[in-house]
């Protein structure tokens, strides 16, 4: 989504289809415009979709949607047919979960909700035994429920596949401090495990068995 009227709505909307391109693995992408009733929609469109054709569709038309979300909407019919259009064309969208999946997504679900942050593989294979899912189906069960953003892991990684994360916001939480920290710039950025402690100073939620996965 993008603001017709802001300063370099063009780079900020070609930065984030870079991204999209680079982590996205294939995704497809479409441009919402607001507030082109401030200001017209003064966007290359063409050039743009020429640009980043691996993620925009080559018509403009199917590309860009002038919006405008205050008093009388406008333009959010044609986007919402938009929306739909890609939505169908998504093999995904259509692909057969077992509903042993399902009950493993409403438990962990559950986990996080009472304030749980981390699940171990161990956790995750009893987890697995509970909702009967066959031994052969839990990796793809787990890249499932990593793409719905359910937990985030890397059972690819030998240090990061012991464990996994059930809210992003301890990923974060944890990561911010050591970005920020005035102490690590000044060190010129080597960070030893010694200062992980030191600068999160959390250790219910941080403990120091967790300081590597970060």
């Amino acid at each position: 989504v993008a603001t017709a009227r802001a300063v370099g709505v063009e780079e900020r909307i070609s930065y984030w289809l870079k991204m999209i391109a680079s982590h996205g693995k294939g995704a497809r992408a479409i441009v919402a415009v607001n507030k082109t009733d401030q200001h017209p929609m003064d966007i290359t469109q063409r050039e743009l979709c020429a640009a980043h054709h691996e993620s925009l569709p080559a018509n403009p038309a199917e590309a860009f949607f002038p919006t405008r979300c205050k008093g009388k909407l406008e333009g959010i019919t044609k986007l919402k047919k938009a929306l739909m259009k890609e939505l169908q064309a998504m093999e995904q969208v259509w692909t057969y979960v077992p509903p042993e999946w399902m009950t493993a997504k409403k438990q962990l679900e559950a986990r996080r909700t009472k304030k749980e942050d981390t699940l171990t593989f161990d956790q995750w294979k009893e987890l697995c035994d509970e909702a009967m899912i066959p031994p052969l189906e839990r990796n793809k069960a787990l890249e499932l429920l990593r793409d719905l953003g359910t937990v985030v892991s890397f059972p690819d990684d030998d240090q990061l596949s012991n464990l996994g994360v059930l809210n992003p916001s301890w990923v974060t939480g944890g990561i911010y401090p050591l970005l920020t920290s005035k102490e690590l710039a000044a060190a010129g950025g080597l960070l030893s495990r010694k200062d992980i402690g030191k600068l999160l100073n959390d250790v219910e939620r941080y403990p120091k068995h967790r300081h590597g996965w970060l």
